[in-house]
């Protein structure tokens, strides 16, 4: 191989190898010394309330540590009447966790479905600012610490790839507190879930290109007075997306073959 081909090997392989490492984007961590209460429930009836969905008004905003501003909506029902009670949505000091509850105490059964989501707005390490994927590095996990007696909750991760959600077919169903992860999402299956009443359609593979917000989805149940959810951490990772220094050094790499093939017809 002459020196023309080994320069040209050489720009070639530096323009095309233009790798990212996975970074944190998502570590909630309270350390509120007093209640943080979420905005108020957009409809409140005698039998359940509803947060309305939404990534750009904060379901929860003002507490201190990090990530402590969060996106999403949540509906509560409960089975008898009660003319005064409403569910909470708050950061919670005692034990700095988030807190979806139901508690009519009227000994009714209750359910808790909904989407606790970060916006890319918030997210950590520069992460913001770029365009984001994932790669089989990353992973999202998230601790819970309390349940009510008698709850089941179903837990699912969520990702806004370019405004559309989706929910992983990663899932965990318990009634006991303890962590549920997922590593690799490239590797798992998705489908697109409706943010008014959070249906989920058919899980299929999915290349995250755009990445907007991740997050939680949860369907809780309780058959004895109250659905009381809480999760003390949350943490996520992605993969900022090289496109522009692919783009840069790639087109330095064909500019510079241009010059070398020039070259060498002279030669």
């Amino acid at each position: 191989m002459n020196r023309y081909s080994k320069t040209l090997c050489t720009l070639v392989a530096f323009g095309c190898a233009v790798t990212a490492s996975a970074v944190q984007v998502i570590d909630f961590a309270s350390t509120n010394p007093s209640n943080v209460d979420g905005r108020a429930a957009d409809t409140q009836t005698m039998t359940g309330d509803t947060w309305d969905f939404s990534d750009s008004t904060p379901l929860i905003s003002g507490g201190t540590g990090t990530n402590t501003t969060v996106y999403g909506g949540a509906i509560t029902t409960w089975t008898a009447s009660h003319a005064t009670y409403h569910s909470v949505v708050r950061i919670l000091a005692s034990n700095n966790s988030i807190q979806i509850q139901a508690n009519p105490n009227n000994g009714s059964n209750t359910t808790t479905t909904g989407m606790i989501v970060w916006d890319k707005a918030d997210f950590l390490n520069g992460a913001s600012s770029q365009t984001l994927g994932f790669s089989n590095t990353d992973s999202f996990s998230v601790n819970v610490g309390f349940l009510a007696s008698a709850d089941s909750v179903s837990m699912r991760f969520v990702v806004n790839d370019g405004g559309t959600y989706y929910v992983s077919s990663t899932e965990k169903t318990t009634n006991s507190v303890g962590a549920f992860s997922l590593d690799d999402p490239t590797d798992d299956t998705w489908a697109t879930i409706s943010t008014s009443n959070y249906s989920i359609g058919s899980f299929s593979s999915h290349t995250f290109t755009d990445v907007q917000g991740i997050g939680l989805y949860l369907d809780t149940a309780n058959t004895n007075n109250q659905s009381n959810f809480r999760f003390d951490s949350f943490t996520a990772s992605a993969v900022p997306e090289p496109e522009q220094a692919g783009m840069i050094l790639g087109g330095f790499a064909l500019a510079a073959m241009a010059v070398l093939l020039r070259r060498r017809r002279k030669a």
